[in-house]
């Protein structure tokens, strides 16, 4: 058959209660404000009164598939784009 005698036997375990609550509070508060990470997260549960790690929040919006909305890095932005694309339209009333 070629399949391990464990993955026919395996039965997940269903997710608490608790952690679906928590996992709702989540989606309600990153629909509140997407910006927020996993730190911020946790401090809105905090105020809340649910007492929650950062690394079962950061895992939690993993699972959910939530990511903060932050302004990345442009490192790789050209040069040539900087100097002639700046004031592009400044340079067109130069004729």
């Amino acid at each position: 058959m070629g399949l391990p005698r464990s993955t026919l036997y395996y039965r997940p375990t269903p997710v608490r209660e608790s952690t679906l609550q928590i996992m709702a509070r989540i989606d309600c508060l990153y629909l509140e404000d997407p910006c927020s990470g996993s730190r911020r997260m946790v401090e809105y549960l905090a105020r809340e009164g649910i007492p929650i790690s950062r690394d079962r929040v950061r895992n939690l919006m993993r699972r959910m598939g939530l990511r903060a909305i932050y302004q990345k890095p442009r490192t790789t932005v050209s040069r040539v784009n900087q100097v002639d694309g700046r004031f592009a339209s400044i340079n067109c009333y130069r004729l």
